[in-house]
């Protein structure tokens, strides 16, 4: 044992030192282990150096941050000192053989593919998520969030650590003089940590700035000091990554609630205690029209086919997409689009709704209808665009469909499918026959009412 850790040991009355296990700015964790036995323990000191007045408190506000807060995923403390004189200020905590930098490293030698895995993303970063989630709860910000501050306990067991440059939100402190203007590590931390004098302006959007950063070095296990958007196209998560990371911290998320419940609905999740799935897809449609994204976009798609059960998404939110949205929802994810208009069918078919609502129905079919070239899917639409206008006896429906009709004039696919239909659903066909000026159809169309009539 050297000098310094003999001269340590002399100093400590319950604990003995056995090796050191990483050396920060203010203070260095060795692995230790009590006079009474038991698993050995890690045990964090502060440098001589840095010994005055300021980081003494910056540590003991460290170890009150750490004690208040109680979860799974955040190291516990065990024990403390900062008031007896006679020892050296330190804390213990469990023993953990490793952070979570060197856990992605071996993790991306022990696999061949170049990224992680949507599955073991989400098991990992949820964990870590959910502790800051839980610190934000309890009121308090950990500003230095990086997989260094992140230990793994067990096979893959992660805990959020060091709250040394930790704060209470919305709570007066005493301004710490010498503490480093620059707070946080700079691959991780949020452009306003790098304000001279920002401090105290500093909020929960910082966190959520660095959980980005982790997020995108947990896919593609590169060191995020710059993002590579090609990097995340293949992982559901990329929406997150992209968003979190804003410079701007007023186009993040507001809240860790707000990218908690985005990150659940991607992950495919569902908990009483998400946000209502409407208003977080109503929020994601109105970021992508201030962007035209196609990240975004793909959000869109994502949230309507993991929720494509859920009615109101579809009749509340869906119906309200601009024709310029349709269209790149269409032109980027066809199939997808396509599996999202026979879902939304499914909802509107065979169900009674408000008059006024059933011309927003009528609307949206045929607008949905001029976009698409599937002839089964154009089959289905019109054959449900009559039904629904027959069971309410809507005459809107005359008038939109006779437009939709004089418009196929010159596209004789589109007219054989309209006739076929029109031939195989004669009942509603010879309803809506009486709203529409036949004359202003094509023949072939105009033929086919004949014959139901």
């Amino acid at each position: 044992m050297d000098e310094r850790m003999t001269k340590i040991n002399n100093e400590l009355d319950c604990y003995t030192i056995i090796n050191s296990l990483g050396k920060g700015g203010f203070g260095e964790v060795f692995e230790a282990e009590e006079f009474w036995g038991g698993p050995n323990i890690a045990l964090k000191l502060l440098n001589d150096e840095n010994m005055d007045e300021d980081i003494l408190k910056r540590f003991e506000k460290e170890i009150k941050i750490q004690t208040k807060l109680e979860h799974s995923n955040i190291v516990q403390i065990l024990d403390f000192n900062t008031c007896d004189e006679n020892s050296i200020p330190y804390y213990t905590m469990p023993l953990a053989r490793k952070n979570f930098q060197k856990f992605l490293c071996e993790y991306r030698q022990d696999h061949i593919q170049p990224y992680m895995d949507d599955s073991d993303v989400q098991f990992y970063f949820e964990q870590i998520l959910d502790a800051v989630r839980y610190a934000h709860s309890e009121g308090v910000i950990h500003r230095d969030l990086k997989p260094e501050n992140i230990l793994v306990y067990g096979e893959d067991v992660l805990k959020v650590s060091d709250f040394g440059l930790g704060k209470f939100i919305n709570r007066k402190t005493e301004v710490l003089t010498k503490t480093v203007m620059k707070m946080g590590s700079e691959a991780y931390a949020a452009p306003e940590q790098f304000q001279e004098g920002n401090a105290k302006n500093v909020d929960e959007r910082a966190d959520i700035f660095s959980l980005g950063k982790i997020l995108y070095e947990i896919i593609t296990f590169d060191f995020p000091l710059h993002i590579d958007e090609e990097k995340i196209e293949h992982s559901k998560y990329k929406r997150i990554v992209k968003k979190a990371t804003k410079p701007n911290k007023e186009r993040r998320y507001q809240t860790i609630e707000e990218m908690y419940d985005e990150f659940q609905l991607l992950s495919g999740n569902k908990c009483n205690n998400f946000s209502n799935p409407v208003e977080v897809l109503k929020k994601a449609y109105r970021e992508y029209k201030e962007t035209n994204n196609k990240i975004e976009l793909k959000t869109l798609i994502d949230m309507l086919l993991l929720y494509k059960t859920n009615y109101a998404i579809y009749t509340n939110v869906l119906m309200k997409f601009d024709n310029l949205t349709l269209i790149q929802m269409h032109k980027h994810y066809g199939e997808e689009f396509y599996e999202i208009i026979n879902q939304y069918l499914l909802h509107v078919a065979g169900v009674d709704h408000p008059f006024s609502f059933t011309d927003n129905i009528a609307n949206f079919l045929i607008k949905v209808l001029y976009l698409i070239n599937n002839d089964d899917l154009q089959e289905e639409i019109i054959t449900v665009f009559l039904e629904i206008g027959y069971r309410h006896t809507r005459f809107y429906f005359g008038n939109v469909l006779e437009s939709y009709l004089s418009s196929i004039d010159n596209d004789i696919e589109r007219q054989i499918i309209s006739r076929e239909v029109i031939k195989h659903n004669p009942r509603q066909s010879r309803w809506i026959a009486t709203y529409i000026n036949k004359s202003k159809v094509p023949k072939l169309i105009e033929s086919a009412f004949n014959e139901v009539a």
